[in-house]
């Protein structure tokens, strides 16, 4: 029974979905006018390129910081929980966590990510 209710509620999901497609391409027409696609700069005619050169340092050094961050994060509730009763294979995943963070760290620093030039 429960079954037949769920395959009949996917399918009439499903059929509602497909006739809103279908409608949407039949009645919904847009014009084609050149402010759709134009970049809005306050109300001006844009003066330059929207799609200026990005240095590449500081895409790298935005993901670093994501990554360590993110590892910190997860490190930080471990130590407040657990730093009174700590036992040895809470310790031993510790240890090996802040070694894989320092082993990350040390690689970058070694591939020169962390120098600005």
């Amino acid at each position: 029974m429960n079954m037949n209710m769920i395959s009949v509620f996917c399918s009439v999901a499903g059929l509602i979905l497909i006739l809103g497609f279908v409608a949407q391409s039949v009645f919904y027409k847009t014009p084609k006018k050149m402010n759709n696609t134009t970049a809005f700069e306050c109300g001006f005619e844009g003066i330059s390129s929207s799609r200026l050169p990005f240095s590449i340092r500081f895409f790298l050094f935005i993901v670093l910081f994501l990554v360590f961050d993110v590892e910190t994060v997860i490190l930080i509730p471990i130590l407040s929980k657990s730093l009174i009763d700590m036992s040895f294979n809470l310790f031993f995943v510790l240890i090996a966590f802040l070694f894989i963070l320092f082993l990350g760290l040390m690689y970058e620093w070694s591939a020169g990510t962390l120098e600005w030039k």
